[in-house]
């Protein structure tokens, strides 16, 4: 009884404390306002002159407050802002002053920052929390992004609208034509949105602002001034078609497979679509998309279990992602990737037969409803279906066809499925408050007995969050949760239990149970989280849990479950300029985790630094220090591995980036004292501007790892036979880009990626006691030339340990070799329509041959043929 009365006193404590500190919020400081008026007459062209006479409408407001380097300041250079309207665009003009030959008008990529730069962004549902944003360039490139919540932005979101600069004696001008149906609104007569706009002037890193945005205050659309005076604007959005048409000649350049040719030439079509349900919800639908223009991912070499995350690149995929964003610890409940990916199933393959699998899956059609209610509802949802995916078996006889010198055999290696995502959120009144919740589902047709072996039938993922503002948003409560369940045959099911993210057969885990019998696996998640993300002192503090069972990864991403952890982090920010620094901040972190079965998997201390100069250069500054710890996933289902810690760190140094020419350098070195074993890499950019349209970009990598116990997989498992070596791995990788700029609508781009990695095992043994301390006893040693002989003509291991036991494996030394690259001619011909001319080129090399020197996978790279594709893609936006 007495433990029941503390529990009911703490927490009347704590709500009692909760609600003193939201009382402390209910300041609500009078806004800024910009009095806009309805155009009158022509409406002007935009050219970035502003001769035209509608400007005369309505008055420049000046008195731009510097937010850096100086808060609060006066800018050195004016600057002036004039809005009106009419029933279709909001127009804009913005002039700089300042001297023409201090501009910097430095041409680059739409949605990237260079140079001088000029912006407004409107809060159009006027709820503290979302906005757009446009920005222009003194060169008069496009930026346009969306405000998301919570200071973060999404470059993502593209809009059509136009945008021009121009030059005069007294310094730039930026104007704008943005038509309301490229924003969302609430359906009303009389209109007052959240506003915004902001100059930056780059040879000094100066940002001054219509309405300040404290440096030190929690970032967001709620410091937004306001705009009023828009009244009897449209009230439905307009209906949008990008048609696309494209041809792609294939020349693989090797025949791996002696039964296909050298040439392929792919014809495709298909539109996007953007339908204006009301003036405030909106259908994008696509058909059968084209992302052959799209950068490739870079090249990696992935020794580990894990799988690697790679970032979106698709532009449908991109527009509207943040509304989908639902995620713990960096675990994604909705990663788009998993939409059109690889196919997952390769069949066996006997001596002399050959199988082509897809590069990815084809999606039929995809289609999303976003929108935001007057009520402060938002709502996203989407639904896409990707067809039955077949691969080609060729053998080399007769074996499956009446008659031919080979046979060909097509085998289904995707169903088809159906992806559904979902996202809902409830924002209060002051946008203090925000609950909301998400689900989504992936449902394959298998109506095939092999693959309703490998793949699940039906995967339901959901979630829940809350985030609780305290004092004008300078604290903050989040408290998150999620949950699966799939459904599939036992083989299915088993497999999931076998995978990494759980590892279900782990002999030395009492907590976990292998079923082989289940037909369904359900888990759950949970998150809390404490912060103050204002001020000089800032502070979080989490905790957070996986059970075993989850699994999101059919529709989400998620490196592994059966933890517990907790983390803090304490920060100190310095904003105000002084003598020789400008600005700086320290961080100090901590990292907690636990399997359920208590084991602990990581302890760690990290602290990081970084600062600006006066001079426009900045530092960062690291040290990390790890302790010992289990390793539950190294041995791909083996027993734990006891882990020795390791500490070190590095520094980072980049040069003034408003220069022509700058460059950034980094160095990072960890170690094991007690193994000898270690990582350093090091590496940088040089950054060169040699015209105002024309850039080049060269960054380089170096890594050399030498780890004294790294498993290797050598197939051994069924066994219960875990090998290990010391892994000696050096990787060299450049990546260089060069663009150069007709005029923003008009562009050359080529993309270059040279990768290279040469490994190699030695003190190849297995491992005896994997939890001991002490390495004599965590490992039996092989005994080279005696118990352990290489077969350098079969490139295997043969082992024969003293106590009679044998078994074999392959030699575990790789030696990797990439270089893929495109150029891209992109040309704007039409506000919103594209014409791209890309090609690609790609040559790789992958052996089992030891070869600890990079020379080697580097002289056969380029000596091995080369897959080369040309295509031409044509995109017609129009609207109704």
């Amino acid at each position: 009884m007495k433990k029941g009365t503390n529990t009911i006193r703490n927490f009347l404590i704590i709500f009692a404390l909760l609600i003193c500190i939201r009382a402390l919020g209910t300041y609500n400081p009078v806004k800024r306002t910009y009095h806009t008026n309805l155009l009158k007459g022509t409406p002007p062209e935009i050219n970035g002159n502003l001769n035209d006479s509608s400007w005369n409408s309505v008055t420049w407001q000046k008195n731009f407050i510097q937010q850096k380097p100086v808060e609060g300041a006066a800018p050195s250079k004016e600057t002036l802002i004039k809005v009106m309207y009419d029933e279709n665009n909001i127009y804009a003009a913005i002039f700089c002053y300042d001297t023409p030959d201090n501009i910097r008008r430095i041409f680059t990529k739409r949605d990237q920052f260079g140079g001088d730069i000029v912006g407004l962004a409107f809060d159009s549902f006027n709820n503290q929390r979302t906005a757009y944003e446009f920005n222009l360039t003194a060169a008069g490139q496009k930026i346009d992004l969306m405000h998301t919540g919570d200071g973060n932005i999404d470059f993502n979101w593209d809009a059509n609208w136009e945008g021009v600069t121009g030059l005069t004696d007294s310094g730039w001008v930026a104007e704008f034509r943005i038509p309301f149906s490229q924003l969302r609104y609430n359906k009303q007569e009389e209109h007052t949105w959240g506003f915004f706009a902001w100059r930056f002037i780059d040879r000094n890193k100066e940002e001054a602002q219509w309405v300040l945005l404290p440096v030190n205050g929690p970032h967001g659309v709620h410091n937004f001034g306001q705009i009023d005076g828009i009244s009897n604007i449209r009230t439905s959005r307009q209906t949008e078609f990008l048609p696309y048409v494209s041809g792609k000649y294939e020349y693989s350049g090797r025949k791996e497979n002696p039964y296909i040719g050298y040439n392929n030439i792919v014809p495709n079509a298909g539109v996007d679509m953007k339908v204006g349900i009301s003036s405030n919800f909106t259908l994008d639908a696509t058909i059968n998309p084209d992302f052959g223009q799209v950068e490739a991912d870079p090249a990696q070499l992935n020794l580990s279990a894990f799988e690697i995350f790679f970032e979106e690149r698709r532009p449908f995929f991109l527009e509207g992602r943040d509304i989908f964003n639902f995620s713990i610890g960096g675990n994604q409940l909705f990663y788009s990737r998993r939409l059109g990916a690889s196919a997952n199933y390769q069949p066996d393959t006997e001596d002399g037969e050959y199988f082509e699998s897809p590069d990815n899956t084809t999606i039929l059609g995809s289609g999303k409803i976003t929108g935001r209610t007057s009520n402060g509802w938002s709502v996203g949802l989407l639904e896409t279906v990707t067809n039955n995916e077949y691969g080609m078996r060729y053998s080399p006889f007769d074996s499956i066809a009446s008659a031919g010198s080979h046979a060909k055999e097509r085998i289904l290696v995707e169903p088809m499925t159906s992806y559904f995502a979902s996202r809902i959120k409830k924002e209060s009144e002051d946008a203090n408050t925000i609950v909301g919740g998400s689900f989504n589902s992936v449902i394959r047709n298998l109506n095939d007995p092999v693959l309703e072996q490998e793949f699940i039938h039906s995967a339901h993922t959901a979630g829940i969050d809350l985030i609780q503002y305290f004092n004008d948003k300078d604290y903050y409560i989040m408290v998150s949760g999620m949950m699966s369940h799939l459904k599939g045959s036992e083989a299915a099911i088993s497999k999931k239990q076998e995978s990494h993210i759980h590892r279900f057969q782990r002999p030395d885990a009492k907590h976990l149970e292998f079923d082989s019998t289940r037909t369904t696996l359900t888990g759950t998640s949970g998150f809390f989280e404490l912060g103050k993300n204002s001020g000089k002192f800032r502070f979080e503090t989490n905790i957070s849990y996986f059970s075993p069972e989850l699994n999101i990864n059919d529709i989400g991403f998620m490196a592994e479950t059966d933890f517990y952890e907790q983390e803090n982090e304490i920060s100190f920010h310095h904003t105000e300029p002084g003598r020789f620094i400008r600005e700086f901040h320290i961080e100090l972190e901590n990292n907690n985790r636990f399997t359920f079965g208590n084991e602990k998997t990581n302890t760690e201390l990290l602290l990081q630094s970084n600062a600006t100069f006066t001079n426009l250069w900045s530092i960062f500054l690291e040290y990390q220090h790890v302790f010992s710890s289990f390793d539950v996933r190294s041995l791909r289902g083996g027993p734990a591995l006891y882990r020795d810690g390791y500490q070190g760190g590095g520094s980072w140094l980049q040069t003034n980036t408003s220069k022509r020419l700058f460059f950034e350098v980094y160095s990072f070195y960890f170690f094991k004292q007690l193994n000898q074993s270690y990582h350093h890499s090091i590496g940088g950019s040089i950054n060169y501007d040699p015209l105002d349209k024309l850039k080049l970009q060269l960054i380089t990598h170096w890594e050399k790892n030498n780890f004294a116990n790294e498993f290797f997989d050598a197939d051994l498992s069924e066994q219960n036979i875990y090998m290990i070596g010391r892994l000696n791995q050096q990787t060299l990788q450049f990546t260089l880009r060069a663009e150069y700029y007709f005029k923003p609508e008009i562009s050359f781009q080529y993309y270059g990626n040279p990768f290279f990695s040469a490994v190699n095992y030695t003190d190849i043994r297995r491992t005896n006691n994997s939890r001991a301390e002490d390495p004599e006893t965590r490992f039996y040693w092989l005994e080279r030339n005696n118990e352990l002989v290489l077969d350098e003509e079969a490139n295997r291991y043969y082992v024969n340990e003293a106590n009679g036991t044998q078994y074999d494996f392959e030699n575990p030394d790789v030696m990797v070799g990439v270089f893929q690259s495109n150029f891209v001619f992109r040309w704007e011909y039409k506000l919103g329509s594209f014409f791209y001319l890309v090609w690609s080129h790609n040559q790789n090399e992958y052996s089992n041959i030891n070869s600890p020197y990079l020379i080697n996978p580097i002289n056969r790279l380029f000596s091995v043929p080369s897959g080369d594709a040309l295509m031409i893609k044509f995109s017609y936006w129009f609207n109704i």
